[in-house]
Order: C-alpha cells, then structure tokens, then sequence
C-alpha cells in the first residue's frame, strides 16, 4: 500500500505507521523498560543486602540509582506512545553514572574495611 502510486497520502503515512508501531514497541515501551526495570530490581537487592551488612553509603547510593532508573523507565512508554520524554531520558541518563557510584563505592567497601 504504502508504494501504490493510486495511493492517498494519508494511505502511505497509515502504512508507514502500521509498520513502525510493532518495532517501537517492542523494542523501546517493551525491550528496554523491562530491562531497566530488572536492572534497577537487581541493584534494589543487592542494595538491601548492603544495607543489612551496615554498608549504609553503598547502600543508599544504590537505593538512589535504582530510584533513577525506576524514574527513567518512562522513556520507553512515552517514545513508544508517541510523545517526548525528555524529562524521563534525562533520569536514566543521571541513573547510569548512579549505577557506576554504586559500583564503585560497592567495589571500595571491602578494601576500605581491610585497611
């Protein structure tokens, strides 16, 4: 449909939105939310753990980065929904040097206690 030349404009962008709908939701409302939602579950877990072994910086760190990354996850629903998430993208994009904090201080902890 969308190269018929006896094709309505309105016909080709229908055909080209038909087919770019199942991509941009699989890979972007479906793909990456769940994956920055596992991401921000795993560091949530392992935060908690932290926190219960007193390692209460890395911890809280973690606790912060995973809240980012929860935030961030609605990127994927609006891009998917046609929108803008400008204000979400720019969660996800504090969230990963949150996750590199976490793992660093996550990292540092076990040296610092043997010093």
């Amino acid at each position: 449909m969308h190269l018929e030349p006896a094709a309505s404009a309105d016909a080709r962008l229908f055909a080209g939105r038909s087919l770019d709908m199942p991509g941009q939701t699989m890979s972007v409302g479906v793909g990456e939310h769940i994956g920055q939602l596992l991401t921000a579950l795993f560091i949530t877990m392992a935060a908690s753990l932290q926190w219960s072994e007193r390692q209460r910086v890395g911890a809280g760190i973690g606790f912060a980065a995973a809240a980012t990354m929860t935030t961030g996850t609605g990127e994927g629903l609006v891009l998917s929904l046609g929108g803008g998430g400008e204000a979400f993208a720019m969660a996800t994009i504090a969230g990963f040097p949150g996750i590199t904090a976490w793992l660093i201080a996550s990292g540092t902890a076990p040296v610092r206690r043997a010093g």
